[in-house]
């Protein structure tokens, strides 16, 4: 609405606390160091919209009445005050790496009030056009003046609190992406889905040579490297997990053809990557690539394996 402007904020934040804390000089933090954590989150928008007019209505019957004689006048005034809230705390407890806790409330919802005062007039249609330009009419009729109004308020809002233990899953270290333990549910899952589903997978090239030539901390990093990339151009709802060595795999859901879904992955998956490593006192400009393909996951789950297995063998030789 004219005059007002709009508020949308949105805030979170937190972290993780309690136990000794790592020992000094270490990069490595026990679960025990910091097993609670918490993350605060609130949101709020705020927005109102209107107008106020004045709307008549002629006769259009000339000679009958005359011209710019109104049969109908419309005072209208709408406003619209909208207001949405959310927060919430998310309370965590991991003493180890098998044992996850968390303690989770959030509100949120809205308020919206209307006002729409309305006032019409319906003139008898008895004009009469003055000596000096002006019109008159009459108001006698019945309903010749209505008026409605509408001065609402409503809100709607949502409680919800739940304390639960959450589902550990196994994470490969050096990429942080879940481990071929959790890739061979999630293979188990897609072959027993009705939904349309694909595997991918990739195999970075070169990286036991780098391995044997600045160490398995240096491979790890352009393994990480490209699983980030494949990772950042994957939809909300796919999966990618450190299948073995240099391979990665995608779980994904498309109901759309092999070929077309063959070509999505080429759009990214071969684009040319580099990363900077500091070896000693050099700086070393690694490129990275990958072999790739993708099947279309069907049972039985066996023979998907060995098409998968038969791929990641196949590439060795070029590593």
């Amino acid at each position: 609405m004219r005059g007002t402007g709009i508020i949308d904020v949105a805030v979170s934040a937190g972290g993780r606390f309690g136990g000794p804390g790592k020992p000094a000089g270490s990069d490595v933090n026990a679960y025990s160091d910091r097993p609670f954590s918490v993350v605060l989150s609130a949101t709020y928008y705020d927005d109102q919209r209107g107008f106020d007019d004045v709307e008549p209505a002629y006769f259009d019957d000339a000679p009958a009445h005359p011209y710019d004689a109104i049969n109908g006048i419309d005072f209208r005034d709408y406003e619209l005050h909208r207001k949405r809230h959310g927060y919430g705390i998310d309370l965590g407890f991991q003493p180890n790496a098998d044992n996850s806790w968390y303690a989770r409330y959030f509100d949120a919802g809205y308020t919206e009030k209307y006002l729409r005062p309305f006032l019409h007039f319906t003139p008898d249609g008895n004009t009469v056009l003055n000596a000096d330009g002006s019109i008159t009419d009459t108001l006698n009729g019945a309903g010749a003046i209505q008026k409605d109004l509408r001065d609402e308020r409503e809100t709607s809002r949502d409680r919800v609190g739940y304390v639960a233990p959450a589902a550990a899953v196994d994470l490969d270290a050096a990429t942080g992406l879940l481990s071929k333990k959790e890739a061979m549910k999630a293979i188990q899952a897609a072959v027993e889905s009705p939904r349309n589903k694909f595997l991918a997978i990739a195999v970075v090239s070169r990286v036991q040579a780098v391995n044997a030539r600045f160490g398995y901390s240096i491979g790890d990093r352009v393994l990480a490297t490209f699983a980030e990339h494949f990772r950042g151009n994957l939809g909300a709802h796919d999966q990618l997990f450190r299948w073995e060595g240099a391979a990665v795999i995608a779980v994904l859901e498309r109901e759309e053809r092999l070929e077309k879904v063959r070509m999505e992955i080429r759009r990214f998956i071969e684009v040319k990557l580099e990363k900077t490593i500091e070896v000693g006192n050099r700086t070393v400009l690694l490129p990275i690539s990958a072999s790739w393909s993708i099947f279309p996951v069907a049972p039985p789950m066996d023979e998907l394996l060995k098409k998968m297995e038969a791929f990641v063998a196949a590439q060795i030789p070029r590593d």
